[in-house]
Order: structure tokens, then C-alpha cells, then sequence
């Protein structure tokens, strides 16, 4: 039987790392690109072979039909044998991924096996999507654009515990705010896998880990139900509560400033030399 799927939401927290940490990640990062790319050559390439075979264009001259009606449903089968024929499956892309890391010592050693399934099926449903045109077709990754890795459970491989998250031997501690009541509610909720993720911040790499909870976000503010009008300006909006009999008016972007009265003294200067330099005569300096 299929998993129940349940609401998810995301926590991103900081990781406090070491330079040990940081190497470390960065290979299991490189091990992890390179899985990514070869099984994205390999699903490109049976995709091609796909719509290019006598079967698949056989299945696109069946008629749709209806949602949910007999016509769709065996155009959509005759679409699955082709897939399973030619190899274009999330699984076959998994086995492909293993036999990859397993021929390379070095991916083998550092890129956990959820890791693996977890890369490859991410790049299967890049090719997926760009098979039901719903993107554009995906590019190889390179090393600065390739940014994530992510576990399949929160038991295995990517463990976050007590704080800290537990990686290949390491235990890197993430820094949490105790005074933000959103970030406490939301680590209350039960882990369903970690993703870890780096980003380049002012010529500054930093790490950090986003734990995919189960459940609903928590409100950050109680709400309260009731009509409430708006009149949004080009740089203010008012708010009036009718049943509360409330009101404010607020700054649409207070920290962003236009500087009216200086582009107004670089308009007028320009204003200025134009009519001086059209009123020159020539042979005057």
C-alpha cells in the first residue's frame, strides 16, 4: 500500500560547523552532484530513445478521452508500458544511481544510500517534468549551482536530535532562537526527514538545515474572524476593522527610501547644462 501523505511544512535553522564539518559536507555535496548528473544523462537519454519508438507515438494517437473515463485510462496504461519497457521509472533510476556509486570508491564510501535514492529521484523528476511539459529541459549541475542533499527518514542517514544533526559520523549543532515561540511549536512537531542545504552569503559559505515537519504551520499571531476593508495606496495602505472598530494606516516598505529631492537636483543640473551648451555660439569656449 501507498504511504498517507500528510501536511508538511519547512524549519530552516543555521548549523554551527567546524571546518572539519564543512569539508565534509562539501564532499558528501560533490558525491551527491555527481549522482545527480549521471542519472540525469541516463534519464535524458532513455526519454529520447522513448519518443522516439514506434510504441510511444502509438500511444500518443490514442484518444484522451475524459477524466477518469476507459479512453484515458488505457491511453494512460499504454504510456506505463512504454515507460516500463524503455526504463524510464523512478525505480530503474535508483538501481541505476546504486550501480553508479557502487563502481565509484569514493562516492561509495561518503554518499549515504538514502542520499542516493533521494538524488536520483530528484533527478528523475526534473526529467519527469520537462517529459510532461511542465519545465524546460534540465541542465547537468555544476559544483557552485548544486546546493542540497536531503535523507529519506528522519531515522536514518540525516538524524536530527536533541538540537543537533547527525551526519556521517559528525554532529553538527544548529543554533536555535529560545525566545522565538513560532521556531519552539514548529520543532514540537514531528521530523518527517533533513535536508541540508549551502549558500554562498557575501563571499561567505554557510550551512544550514531544513527539517521538513509534519503537520500544519503554526500561526505566528492569533487571528481573529471579522470584515475588514483595505484601501491600498501607491505607498500607504489603511486597514479598518468593521466588527472590531479598529483602524491604522502603514507604510507600504518604510525602509525603502526614494530619493525624490536628489534625483530632482540631478534633473535640474542637467536642465541647466543643456540650455547653457544649446546656447553656446561656435569658437566659444
Amino acid at each position: 500500500m501507498p504511504r498517507e501523505r500528510t501536511p508538511s511544512f519547512v524549519v530552516e535553522l543555521p548549523l554551527r560547523t567546524t571546518q572539519t564539518d564543512e569539508r565534509q559536507c562539501g564532499i558528501i555535496l560533490r558525491a551527491a552532484q555527481n549522482i545527480y548528473n549521471a542519472v540525469l544523462g541516463q534519464a535524458l537519454n532513455r526519454l529520447d530513445l522513448m519518443r522516439a519508438s514506434a510504441a510511444w507515438k502509438a500511444a500518443r494517437a490514442m484518444p484522451s478521452g475524459e477524466p477518469r473515463s476507459a479512453q484515458r485510462k488505457a491511453r494512460n496504461e499504454a504510456f506505463d508500458r512504454v515507460k516500463k519497457q524503455f526504463g524510464f521509472t523512478q525505480l530503474e533510476m535508483e538501481n541505476y544511481a546504486r550501480g553508479c556509486a557502487a563502481g565509484s570508491v569514493w562516492i561509495k564510501e561518503h554518499l549515504p544510500g538514502h542520499c542516493i535514492q533521494t538524488t536520483a529521484k530528484r533527478a528523475f523528476k526534473a526529467v519527469e517534468r520537462y517529459m510532461l511539459r511542465m519545465g524546460g529541459r534540465p541542465h547537468f549541475k555544476s559544483h557552485r549551482k548544486f546546493n542540497s542533499f536531503e535523507g529519506k527518514e528522519a531515522k536514518s542517514t540525516i538524524i536530527w536530535r536533541n538540537g543537533a544533526v547527525r551526519l556521517a559520523g559528525m554532529v553538527i549543532p544548529a543554533i536555535v532562537d529560545p525566545s522565538d515561540a513560532w521556531q519552539r511549536a514548529a520543532l514540537a512537531a514531528a521530523t518527517k526527514y533533513c535536508r541540508v542545504i549551502r549558500r554562498e552569503i557575501r563571499g561567505t559559505v554557510r550551512w544550514s538545515v531544513q527539517l521538513v515537519q509534519e503537520g500544519e504551520t503554526p500561526m505566528r499571531r492569533e487571528t481573529r474572524p471579522g470584515v475588514v476593508g483595505l484601501d491600498i495606496g501607491p505607498g500607504t495602505i489603511a486597514v479598518v476593522g468593521v466588527e472590531q472598530g479598529e483602524a491604522w494606516h502603514e507604510e507600504i516598505c518604510p525602509t525603502i527610501r526614494h530619493p525624490w529631492n536628489a534625483l530632482r537636483c540631478v534633473e535640474v543640473r542637467r536642465a541647466r547644462h543643456g540650455s547653457v551648451a544649446a546656447g553656446r555660439q561656435p569658437g566659444m569656449l
